[in-house]
């Protein structure tokens, strides 16, 4: 999917004429700068909505991200970078709950190797 959204985007490259100022965007705006925050999120709720989600923020895939890495056992100073977060104590602090909810299974998983 990135791939085709690339070469899409070198395709609008060509066509704008020298315009475009390529700043290695992944999603860039029409002229190759930022997409402006406001259409962004308009954009998200349209699609969000669409698909079921109402409500739902951009910023929520954030958390969710790394609640999941968390989940699936990623380590925290791999979910601190992934994030920018400046250190893994802070990433632990805004998703400490996550891990929190997780003590309860790992206790159980515990005891289970124990009867073995």
């Amino acid at each position: 999917m990135i791939r085709h959204h690339r070469a899409d985007q070198a395709e609008h490259v060509l066509g704008s004429g020298g315009a475009y100022e390529d700043q290695d965007l992944v999603f860039a705006g029409v002229l190759g700068g930022p997409i402006d925050p406001e259409h962004l999120t308009h954009g998200f709720k349209k699609i969000a909505k669409s698909a079921g989600y109402p409500g739902t923020r951009l910023h929520d895939l954030r958390h969710a991200h790394a609640a999941s890495l968390f989940k699936a056992g990623i380590h925290p100073r791999v979910v601190q970078e992934r994030l920018g977060h400046s250190s893994a104590a802070f990433t632990m602090q805004v998703y400490g709950h996550v891990m929190a909810r997780m003590q309860e299974q790992a206790g159980k998983d515990f005891a289970d190797l124990l009867a073995r």
